[in-house]
């Protein structure tokens, strides 16, 4: 199997049963072994998660297939381009420590794809009305993603992890990505607001369901 090929040397261990060829875990990896992960291997975990998303056939499921692509770079980042290509940079997934979290990473750029976001808008607006454009697009595809994660099974709580630690980042040496990228911080709280009016209303359901 290509999970116990990649990792026998780790204690993964997987509650899916979405195929072996296609999931491999990352709930269990920790700093050394994260940043020991080759290339080839983060490309598994990442098909993986992707199949976890989608199911066996990507294409059927969202209307094309994303192309994932990790690129060598230290800062945190990822963005998807019209062919539906996802880059993430090896900074990103060192910040990952689920795969949830890997799963809201993908979810969020396959969103901007499924919403077009990629088609230019912004060209004639002032900086002030191009910040608040460019959050518009963030939050419609980090909404997006909770509503994917949910209904894949994973935890829609983890973007609001993954956030924080983008947010965080570069905070030791005084340069925390948040203050160069505010609406980090502001996607957060969002998000987080999104997620309990969605615990609000679950829970008003249930209680109304129990009343006779």
């Amino acid at each position: 199997m290509l999970v116990q090929l990649l990792f026998q040397s780790t204690a993964f261990s997987s509650p899916y049963q979405i195929g072996d060829e296609y999931h491999c875990p990352v709930n269990s990896i920790n700093n050394e072994e994260r940043s020991a992960f080759s290339g080839s291997q983060w490309k598994s975990l990442i098909r993986g998660a992707l199949h976890g998303l989608g199911g066996d056939d990507l294409r059927a499921y969202f209307g094309f297939e994303p192309a994932p692509l990790v690129v060598n770079a230290y800062l945190p980042n990822s963005y998807a381009l019209r062919n539906a290509s996802v880059i993430i940079s090896s900074g990103l997934l060192q910040l990952i420590s689920s795969e949830s979290e890997l799963a809201f990473v993908l979810a969020h750029e396959i969103g901007h794809v499924v919403y077009g976001h990629q088609n230019p808008e912004h060209k004639h607006m002032t900086p002030h009305e191009r910040v608040e454009h460019f959050l518009q697009l963030e939050v419609e595809a980090d909404r997006y993603a909770v509503k994917l994660l949910q209904e894949s099974g994973y935890d829609r709580y983890a973007g609001l992890q993954v956030l924080h630690r983008l947010t965080s980042f570069g905070r030791d040496a005084e340069q925390p990505l948040g203050k160069r990228f505010p609406t980090l911080s502001q996607r957060h709280q969002i998000l987080q607001k999104h997620l309990e009016a969605q615990d609000q209303r679950a829970g008003q359901s249930s209680l109304a369901m129990l009343v006779p």
